[in-house]
């Protein structure tokens, strides 16, 4: 399913909400899921941080 969405079109919450869905239903990576929405894959990358799930068990401060 190759659909194309306009990302100009959509606000940050509703393309964080596609790009997490991509990454975990679809198991999209990055530079894919760029791809499909017509985003920068570093847009996407940084949509997958922002709306990573956060985990106080073995988290690592870089």
């Amino acid at each position: 399913m190759a659909t194309a969405t306009n990302t100009a079109a959509l606000d940050r919450a509703a393309r964080r909400a596609i790009v997490r869905r991509l990454a975990d239903e679809e198991q999209l990576s990055a530079r894919a899921i760029a791809r499909r929405l017509g985003a920068g894959k570093d847009t996407v990358r940084r949509d997958l941080e922002a709306t990573a799930p956060t985990s106080c068990a073995g988290s690592a401060s870089r």
